[in-house]
């Protein structure tokens, strides 16, 4: 993955750390990393992606079925 020149030499990438925070602890629930053209949303939709193909479908019945 290269880091891609956005506006006037602007270069780097962005990490997603989604967190699953509770009363008495923080879990983190992956991560991934993109480039800084693409949206916060793709990179969670591939995040979602690569959690169902390891884990399998998570949450059925729960609260956000």
């Amino acid at each position: 993955m290269r880091g891609r020149a956005i506006g006037e030499g602007s270069y780097g990438y962005k990490l997603l750390v989604p967190l699953n925070i509770q009363h008495d602890c923080e879990l983190i629930v992956g991560y991934v990393l993109g480039g800084l053209q693409e949206s916060e949303i793709t990179m969670l939709r591939r995040l979602l992606a690569r959690l169902n193909q390891t884990l399998g479908r998570c949450g059925s019945g729960g609260r956000f079925s």
